[in-house]
């Protein structure tokens, strides 16, 4: 870019370092006849598509994916966006593929075929942002009924961190409200318990919920894994 005065916002050397590969990178393309790349640069996936050098960014949000390209020795540059969040990666691909070959003027290619084949996708491509956080944890975990003991969880949680977390009764079931989300809860033997169907980003989650208790036998807090890569987030009454 530039400012009205043609100086530019970002030096040559500077930008040619941003978008140098600096580390390997795996991509999750599989198979070299669709080009996965191998680095990863300034925000910026890198590799070689067709033999010619490309950088590639890809984004999404719920109801809304993009990717963005360009091949800095061709000077094109191509951008995708699509009304859908998951899976879209193979229509993504399919059309940026077809582009780049037409401004390369390269032969025509199968595109379509190469990431769709001749099989409808299998179910669980379309649950990709579907994560078992519960499953994962507690695989031998039995589903239990609903007792009289467990009117001992509702109330208000509280973190300094995050929006306060509520667990209220609805007739014979129990929920889960944060953020305006109300999610429905499943007891487990063990005192543990399944909060289904929780949105963060475009990701949806089943995730563990167990409560803490004083000596008295008393609930003072929950523990609920709102940050996956951490340990679990501590709500108290």
């Amino acid at each position: 870019g530039k400012l009205p005065s043609g100086k530019r916002l970002i030096s040559e050397d500077v930008f040619r370092e941003m978008i140098t590969k600096q580390i390997d990178f795996t991509d999750f393309i599989q198979g070299d006849n669709l080009f996965p790349l191998d680095g990863y640069s300034f925000g910026w996936q890198t590799g070689r598509y067709r033999d010619r050098y490309i950088l590639r960014h890809t984004g999404k949000i719920e109801g809304y994916s993009s990717i963005q390209v360009f091949m800095p020795e061709e000077q094109i540059g191509v951008s995708v966006l699509v009304n859908f969040h998951s899976p879209t990666m193979s229509l993504m691909l399919t059309v940026l593929y077809h582009v780049l070959d037409k401004l390369l003027g390269l032969a025509d290619h199968d595109w379509a075929g190469e990431f769709h084949g001749k099989e409808p996708a299998p179910e669980a491509d379309f649950n990709d942002c579907y994560v078992d956080l519960f499953g994962e944890r507690y695989p031998q975990a039995e589903e239990r009924n609903f007792g009289p003991q467990d009117d001992s969880i509702t109330g208000i949680y509280s973190n300094p961190g995050y929006d306060p977390v509520e667990i209220i009764k609805e007739g014979d079931d129990f929920y889960l409200v944060n953020r305006h989300m109300k999610n429905q809860i499943i007891p487990y033997f063990g005192g543990l318990y399944k909060v289904t169907g929780l949105k963060e980003d475009i990701l949806t989650y089943d995730l563990p919920l167990s409560f803490i208790k004083d000596k008295g036998g008393s609930i003072t807090a929950l523990a609920i894994p709102l940050e996956p890569l951490t340990s679990d987030i501590i709500f108290t009454r």
